[in-house]
């Protein structure tokens, strides 16, 4: 997993692996203790589309899951916490 400290934000790259839970409860808290801003970052690829669907409809489908597994973890790690965050998904290319 990948943290970064950019000007007052915590940026935490997860995949919603145990691990990546374990590095983002990690930046929760030193984002808690430093006062500072936290961005999470889920980063995915598109690798082959399936069937007859295009980039676009792979891409929300991607992203959508992403929000929902995103929304498990707010509720079990960041609805107690009083710090301000964002969740963001990039694609990336080979």
């Amino acid at each position: 997993m990948i943290l970064a400290k950019m000007e007052g934000t915590i940026l935490c790259v997860i995949d919603f692996s145990d691990s990546s839970r374990k590095t983002l409860q990690w930046a929760i808290d030193n984002a808690c203790q430093m006062k500072s801003r936290l961005t999470v970052l889920y980063p995915y690829r598109l690798k082959k589309l399936q069937n007859a669907e295009s980039a676009f409809e792979m891409r929300k489908k991607i992203e959508d899951e992403a929000q929902l597994k995103f929304h498990e973890v707010e509720n079990e790690l960041l609805s107690h916490v009083q710090i301000p965050y964002e969740f963001k998904t990039e694609v990336g290319f080979l």
